[in-house]
């Protein structure tokens, strides 16, 4: 089955609905959550998170979009759901993190939303949608309305998971990505840390001189499919740099896992950049 223009702008308006719906029930709670017992498997403090919230959001947004999983006969992949597998079976699967940046949201900290990605079984977004509740900002891939910042302090700015700042070679990454910065003539380099995947992504694209990757690593870990799936298709729409951090197309429908530890995540504000960061990443 392939889909057409109009059934993927159907598609697209419920999804809006659902993670609008999903965020105003989350952004309801924001100072009254319960966290429930940790999640097992985490490789992260984040990671580990789960509150009330994530799981009342998921409901929400699988009670929308089930008649679609029926009448176009859709795969289901869900943070907080068991993975059944349909993502591999069906010619499409929606790809669901009901709240993303967990974390970030029990801290009160502005860097968590909801994210929904609709990806073919070969792994390619055709649809993301993400609500930010805490500036009410919704934006799909079919009509991007993100706009560039002006980079006011003229720093190169890396947007980062907390996890990143114990990276082992974190202080060699920030003294060439420094001194890149430099080379190209800014005044420097800054990290801001805290914000879920989708914020981090996000930012990037709103930003003129700004990154957000992960190199690979052994353990599984690294974010999820439905961390990144959607601002992939957002990234895609407005000819973004996204890739796996050695430049190659993101896999989102790994049969290994669904972890995307295997090649890492690359969200650049440009191409030169996104190269460096390539060329740092064979150097470590």
């Amino acid at each position: 089955m392939q889909l057409d223009k109009n059934q993927l702008e159907y598609l697209n308006n419920i999804a809006k609905e659902a993670v609008v719906e999903a965020g105003k029930i989350i952004q309801s709670m924001v100072h009254t959550h319960k966290r429930l017992n940790d999640k097992k498997g985490g490789h992260s403090v984040a990671s580990q998170v789960l509150t009330e919230a994530d799981l009342k959001a998921q409901d929400v947004i699988l009670k929308k979009l089930q008649p679609t999983i029926v009448e176009f006969d859709l795969g289901w992949l869900g943070e907080e759901s068991e993975d059944d597998k349909s993502r591999f079976r069906k010619d499409y699967f929606w790809c669901v993190d009901p709240l993303d940046g967990t974390l970030a949201f029990t801290e009160g900290y502005p860097g968590y939303a909801v994210s929904v990605a609709l990806i073919s079984k070969q792994g390619d977004p055709v649809l993301g949608v993400i609500y930010m509740p805490f500036t009410d900002t919704l934006v799909s891939s079919l009509e991007p309305s993100l706009t560039v910042a002006e980079n006011a302090d003229k720093k190169l700015c890396l947007y980062c998971d907390k996890s990143f700042l114990r990276h082992p070679k974190y202080y060699l990454i920030f003294r060439q990505m420094d001194n890149y910065a430099k080379s190209i003539g800014l005044r420097g380099f800054k990290v801001i840390s805290g914000a879920g995947a989708v914020v981090n992504a996000i930012s990037v694209f709103q930003h003129s001189d700004a990154c957000y990757f992960k190199y690979p690593k052994p353990g599984n870990g690294g974010g999820s499919i439905w961390d990144f799936a959607a601002t992939v298709a957002i990234g895609n729409s407005i000819s973004a740099w996204v890739s796996d951090s050695k430049g190659q197309k993101m896999d989102l429908n790994r049969k290994e896992s669904a972890y995307m530890n295997h090649t890492g995540i690359l969200y650049a504000s440009n191409k030169e950049l996104a190269e460096f960061i390539i060329r740092l990443g064979e150097e470590l």
